[in-house]
């Protein structure tokens, strides 16, 4: 099992994201979707573009099986992330897979990236 330390430091944060944003969009993304929603990486990989209703993203949980509903803050209802959203259909992952656009991404394969950083 992978393990990663917290980002804690908002100078590493922005670091992080500035990083991300000029290496892979996609990461980028995935990254500001998780410190905006504090939603666990499996649960953002498996996210469906059906799962976004509104300002307000529904699923259940992986690890728990819980549903939940968590409300889009400012970062999530900005165009940038909403324009990524129009661009897929109902039913595909919201951040795809590279090397297949039917599969999600591995969570170990994002580990290894910010291992990386």
């Amino acid at each position: 099992m992978n393990y990663v330390e917290l980002i804690r430091e908002t100078e590493d944060i922005d670091m992080m994201r500035d990083y991300l944003r000029d290496w892979n969009y996609r990461n980028y993304l995935i990254f500001l979707t998780g410190i905006n929603t504090g939603l666990r990486i499996s649960d953002i990989v498996n996210l469906k573009v059906s799962n976004i209703r509104g300002y307000y993203i529904l699923l259940i949980e992986k690890k728990t099986k819980k549903r939940r509903k968590v409300k889009m803050n400012a970062f999530a209802q900005e165009k940038k992330w909403i324009g990524t959203l129009k661009a897929r259909k109902s039913g595909k992952y919201l951040f795809q897979s590279h090397r297949s656009k039917q599969t999600i991404i591995k969570t170990s394969c994002l580990y290894h990236y910010q291992a990386s950083c």
